[in-house]
């Protein structure tokens, strides 16, 4: 790697100091918040900008609030600090089931939410359980203000749908009922400081054997991370069968759309999304009375 260099490096304290600095370089300028992976892009020389724009100093950015029935998460937020949420513990369990299994401790308490999610990684964890989440997004810049559902909001590998000089300023998580149950799974190498060879994010909401409803979010087997939306329809208003689970588990994988790399085949990919979600829906449909 080399030094950093070659570029200007601004700290703002609002959105509107942000946005006065990125317009100077339309579609160049680029925003940091933990660092953690844009950093490493810079060093690496796989992204250039003429100028670095902080916003480590725009504080209502930070922070875990309850916002009616949902749970507003501040994308600047250090993944670390979801962990230590209290509102978390008891809204949205499965945000903190994927955020553990993130990095190493130093890099949880360095790299932030909204961070994580602008660098639409595939296989982001947070990104995954968040999608299971049915999360909304709230973007702003010169233009104004919108919001959209995290589904929309990744466009590719590295790519979202953020335009040149827009923040994400909000992560809107619907708050889970005591009906749902919630699992993550994360495939890797090692147990611990890795990419995801498969990542599995499931929900459940259950009246004793019967599902309501079902959440299915993959992360590592395609562009993006993804919501298996015909997996999910099959369950719905079904009881608990060997054989349900088995077709779903099919069907998810079936939804899939991996590639060949470095850390494992496309084909092995789609036996794993069988095989953890068959185990993790087994392992939920437990969880009620200690029935089956």
């Amino acid at each position: 790697m080399r030094p950093l260099s070659g570029f200007n490096y601004k700290r703002v304290k609002t959105l509107e100091e942000a946005w006065g600095a990125a317009v100077r370089y339309p579609g160049e300028a680029r925003y940091l918040a933990g660092g953690t992976d844009l950093l490493v892009q810079l060093k690496k020389g796989t992204i250039r900008t003429p100028l670095l724009i902080s916003l480590k100093g725009v504080r209502h950015l930070n922070g875990v609030t309850l916002t009616g029935d949902s749970v507003h998460i501040g994308p600047l937020t250090a993944v670390g600090d979801l962990i230590r949420s209290e509102a978390l513990k008891s809204k949205n369990p499965l945000l903190l089931l994927a955020a553990v299994q993130m990095g190493s401790r130093q890099i949880r308490n360095m790299a932030t939410v909204g961070g994580n999610l602008c660098n639409a990684s595939p296989a982001g964890d947070l990104s995954t359980a968040l999608l299971c989440l049915d999360t909304e997004v709230k973007i702003e810049g010169p233009g104004g203000a919108r919001s959209e559902k995290l589904v929309d909001f990744f466009k590719g590998p590295g790519r979202t749908s953020l335009q040149p000089g827009e923040i994400l300023t909000g992560i809107l998580v619907p708050s889970s009922g005591k009906d749902w149950h919630w699992s993550y799974q994360k495939l890797g190498v090692r147990r611990a400081m890795e990419i995801g060879i498969v990542n599995v994010a499931l929900g459940l909401n259950l009246e004793r054997e019967m599902c309501r409803e079902a959440r299915i979010a993959l992360g590592s087997v395609a562009s993006t991370p993804i919501r298996c939306r015909k997996a999910e329809k099959r369950m719905e208003g079904k009881r608990f069968s060997p054989e349900l689970i088995d077709e779903v588990a099919e069907v998810s994988a079936r939804e899939a759309d991996p590639i060949d790399d470095l850390r494992a085949s496309g084909a092995y990919r789609r036996e794993m999304v069988i095989n953890l979600v068959r185990r993790g829906l087994r392992a939920l449909w437990q969880i009620p009375d200690g029935k089956k």
